[in-house]
């Protein structure tokens, strides 16, 4: 891709951390999705806004305040993707409706 090799350490760095987060962020936009697919669009758009203030007041904090640079900003993407995942999943659970997540009752079933 042509990236200069004097940034090259710093965007691997920022890669590892950041797909750390990606669990998070694949279950925020599945519980998302299925919030959407019965028409409630507002909560996750409110998730997302918390997840964005967070990201953005802990960038602040980590690279001016902890001086940690790139990975500052790693570090505060995936602590901001893992409120939005904890806040829809919590909406899911505490749902009474058809969609309702219990994790009880999540498993593998071997004949399937």
């Amino acid at each position: 891709m042509g990236t200069p090799d004097n940034v090259i350490n710093l965007s691997t760095l920022y890669m590892k951390i950041y797909f750390l987060g990606m669990p998070f962020f694949m279950l925020y936009n599945y519980g998302a999705a299925i919030l959407r697919a019965v028409g409630d669009t507002k909560r996750p758009l409110f998730f997302l806004i918390v997840a964005g203030v967070i990201n953005a007041c802990l960038n602040l904090l980590l690279v001016i305040v902890f001086h940690l640079g790139v990975a500052g900003v790693a570090i505060a993407t995936v602590t901001a993707q893992f409120v939005s995942c904890i806040l829809v999943l919590r909406c899911l659970y505490k749902s009474e409706s058809s969609y309702q997540l219990r994790f009880s009752k999540l498993m593998i079933k071997k004949y399937i």
